[in-house]
């Protein structure tokens, strides 16, 4: 009995280090190691402070920005179709629960119009950054779910490229669309939205199925790689005096509106592929960041957008190393924002934050080095 219990002891240790020496690196490997794993510090402590204007990020490049009176979208991706359906490239549809869901949370400081029965918020505008699924794939659903909630009026404003306007069009979305421009500021109630041509963090190579444009409809059920590319947006979001950045990818733009340093406050840095590039391309991206001396960046992009976003930010996964090196994007990040006396924070998912106060006509004072 006692020889069989030591066998059993040590059929049970060798399992056990098995496990340790390659499972638990393989779910890493495949899907991600939790953001603890890099981030040892608070998390953006969440407001409700009427005046604030607020940021909420729901994953990816998702943010929903509201000043309490208008709800402005970026993207909006929130069906996060599984892994095991992009990987056989299983036909994939919106799943308008979570699409619901997701307007309820990203618009969470936005003030319903009086006399509405509306039981969630609708954005005032939405802006597609660029057409990849992780981006553009639940558009139409988010512009029907718009147009149920006000049958009378125009449809959702949604600013993109042509590849965007294909997919509503596909989808019979019925949304008011507003082709993008480069350079033009658009002006939504207290906010003005200025785009910017980017480069995307891969540029195309040979077998690549989602760069190039969407020329054909695309109607879902559909695979994953019907979402190419499409044109590539970084956009400008001012308030009264204050401004923000938002990079839609981790590449750097064709003109940087780096004329003013310090004029951005606030830069959003997208995160995703940027790890699986060389050093000297992380310097050419940085170098145009740093060149805008923002106040702080708040890294985006960086979670894997195969799972539900958990409730604990610092137990969400970060995308999987077989397709990026996150924690290797940080660290350079950390590193060269350390250097130069730029703050890097995170935000918690599905929360809002301050992004500016309301009523200040200048920025807080940044600490960082002149």
């Amino acid at each position: 009995m006692e020889r069989r219990s030591f066998v059993a002891n040590k059929i049970t240790a060798a399992l056990a280090l098995i496990g340790a020496t390659f499972i638990l690196p393989g779910c890493a490997y495949f899907i991600g190691s939790p953001l603890r794993d890099v981030w040892h510090s608070e998390l953006i402590e969440p407001t409700s402070d009427s005046n604030a204007v607020t940021v909420t990020h729901m994953g990816v490049t998702t943010l929903g920005i509201s000043d309490g009176k208008t709800f402005i979208l970026i993207d909006g991706f929130f069906s996060r179709p599984n892994a095991w359906d992009i990987f056989w490239y299983n036909p994939i549809k919106s799943d308008s629960d979570k699409v619901e869901a997701g307007l309820r949370m990203a618009g969470t400081r936005s003030t319903l119009p009086q006399g509405s029965d509306r039981k969630w918020p609708i954005p005032n505008a939405l802006f597609v950054l660029h057409t990849h699924y992780d981006y553009a794939f639940d558009i139409v659903e988010i512009a029907k779910q718009a147009k149920a909630a006000e049958p009378s009026g125009k449809g959702l404003k949604v600013y993109g490229s042509p590849s965007a306007r294909i997919i509503l069009d596909s989808g019979n979305a019925q949304a008011d669309f507003i082709p993008i421009r480069v350079g033009q500021p658009y002006k939504i109630d207290d906010f003005t939205i200025t785009a910017y041509e980017q480069r995307h963090v891969h540029e195309r190579r040979r077998g690549d199925k989602i760069s190039g444009f969407i020329e054909e409809p695309v109607k879902q059920p559909v695979r994953y790689d019907a979402y190419k590319q499409g044109d590539v947006y970084a956009l400008k979001v001012a308030y009264g005096d204050k401004a923000a950045f938002i990079y839609g990818s981790a590449g750097t733009l064709l003109h940087c509106p780096c004329e003013h340093p310090g004029e951005v406050d606030t830069v959003f840095m997208s995160l995703g592929l940027l790890g699986t590039q060389q050093e000297t391309f992380f310097s050419r991206y940085w170098a145009e960041i740093a060149k805008m001396q923002p106040r702080r960046v708040l890294p985006i992009h960086w979670d894997n957008f195969t799972r539900e976003l958990a409730t604990d930010t610092l137990a969400m996964r970060m995308a999987p190393n077989i397709a990026d090196d996150v924690p290797r994007s940080f660290e350079w990040l950390i590193q060269s924002a350390t250097e130069m006396g730029i703050e890097v924070q995170v935000m918690p998912l599905g929360k809002p934050v301050p992004l500016f106060a309301k009523d200040s006509e200048t920025r807080d004072e940044p600490l960082r080095k002149r």
